[in-house]
């Protein structure tokens, strides 16, 4: 490995970075790399999104979203089932290929 990958791979691997990892062993004696300051939720992780509002987070094709755009229409779609008197609880079905809207529809 060169030292500019080397130097990058150590600074986002740190121990205070969200790629931090560590090596644990197995009970086979098997060693594996365990992530340990990775989001434990879905909502860790959308949560993450509001770090950066204005970097690119959702790719799809060759369209590109920041969080804060994804997070406005979630916001919106949100809003418009309030509208409509859905409420939290309310149970309903979505079947719709994997897309940015998927997503937005989904984090609210």
């Amino acid at each position: 490995m060169n030292t500019d990958y080397q130097k990058t791979l150590e600074a986002l691997t740190a121990s205070d970075q969200i790629f931090a990892y560590r090596k644990p062993n197995l009970k086979k004696g098997e060693l594996y790399s365990e992530f340990t300051n990775i989001p434990l939720s879905l909502k860790e992780y959308f949560e993450l999104g509001l770090m950066h509002p204005e970097k690119d987070w959702l790719v799809y094709s060759n369209e590109r979203y920041t969080y804060k755009e994804i997070y406005a229409q979630s916001a919106r779609v949100a809003n418009q089932l309030i509208s409509y008197v859905i409420i939290n609880g309310d149970r309903d079905d979505l079947c719709m290929q994997n897309n940015p809207e998927y997503v937005i529809l989904y984090i609210d």
